[in-house]
């Protein structure tokens, strides 16, 4: 059995949702509508079948918590985008590839833990917004393989606590001033973290009060 767009888009009295069988796809605006207003549901179990979650899947619905099976690959851009009762979203280590903007200013959401499992962002982007308009009390990024640009990959959020996991690279870009927008108050960065040319990675925080650097960061970039 396989679900087609949209499948229950457009229902603005619709609040609960159940569906059985194998499925192995939630396709894109399933429940939500990108940039617009989901269904009002307010829960929705994923089948354990399921590996795909398509673009804007449960954009702007009512959920408050959801559960990602542990076979699942992949998270379409805005997936979760505007949930404005969702409190919390955990990225199991199946998770190899997401999209643009999987939460996008989800309000009750504190915490964010980008696990080392996901290699690539689809996103034709050379600096993919991966999360937007979040206020987070902690933010930890452990995704090596993807190279972040503050201000770039955590568009307009705010972040009180950022830690940065192990072998994950700061890349440099001339137009955005790194992490100087996050209004960030602690900053943890793990051995083996690169920097490659990224001037003034923390300038800006006005709030900042500490800074935890890795044993082997043998140079700073200036102005940082």
């Amino acid at each position: 059995t396989e679900l087609s767009y949209g499948t229950f888009s457009h229902n603005g009295n619709l609040t609960s949702v159940v569906v059985n069988g194998n499925i192995t796809k939630i396709p894109n605006n399933f429940l939500g509508q990108t940039h617009g207003s989901g269904a009002p549901v307010e829960s929705f179990d994923i089948p354990s079948t399921v590996n795909y979650i398509g673009e804007g899947a449960f954009y702007g619905t009512k959920i408050t918590c959801i559960d990602i099976p542990q076979n699942c690959t992949y998270i379409g851009d805005l997936a979760f985008g505007y949930c404005k009762n969702l409190t919390s979203l955990t990225l199991p280590p199946s998770v190899n590839m997401i999209g643009e903007e999987i939460l996008y200013f989800n309000d009750l959401i504190k915490e964010v833990i980008i696990p080392s499992t996901i290699t690539k962002i689809d996103s034709s982007q050379s600096c993919p917004q991966i999360l937007a308009g979040l206020n987070l009390d902690r933010l930890v990024f452990n995704a090596s393989s993807i190279t972040i640009v503050g201000s770039s990959t955590f568009y307009n959020c705010k972040v009180d606590e950022l830690e940065i996991g192990e072998g994950v690279t700061i890349g440099w870009s001339s137009y955005y001033l790194q992490f100087g927008y996050l209004d960030l108050k602690k900053v943890i960065l793990h051995n083996g973290v690169k920097l490659e040319g990224a001037g003034q990675i923390f300038s800006g925080n006005t709030n900042l009060t500490s800074i935890v650097m890795p044993n082997d960061l043998t140079s700073i970039p200036a102005s940082t």
